[in-house]
């Protein structure tokens, strides 16, 4: 909890400086992570259609991908 209100707190002091190095790392490491999160759903979707997982575990596995992909697009809001 510490590590995310400091960067929050960086990402607002660097609010409206574009170029800034904390900004920058924060643009990159969320879309890597909302890259992650869809080949993590292709892998989810492999794994079900291999019959090793069953439905109910693909959408209790989905649903916490899409609560994790809404924390992230929250976090930035598309222009």
């Amino acid at each position: 909890m510490r590590h995310e209100l400091d960067k929050q707190r960086k990402l607002a002091a660097s609010a409206g400086a574009e170029g800034h190095p904390v900004i920058q790392h924060d643009d990159q490491y969320r879309n890597l992570s909302l890259a992650l999160i869809g080949r993590r759903r292709e892998a989810l979707l492999e794994l079900r259609d291999e019959q090793r997982i069953d439905d109910i575990v693909l959408r209790r596995v989905q649903t916490r991908l899409d609560q994790e992909e809404l924390r992230l697009l929250r976090a930035n809001p598309l222009e």
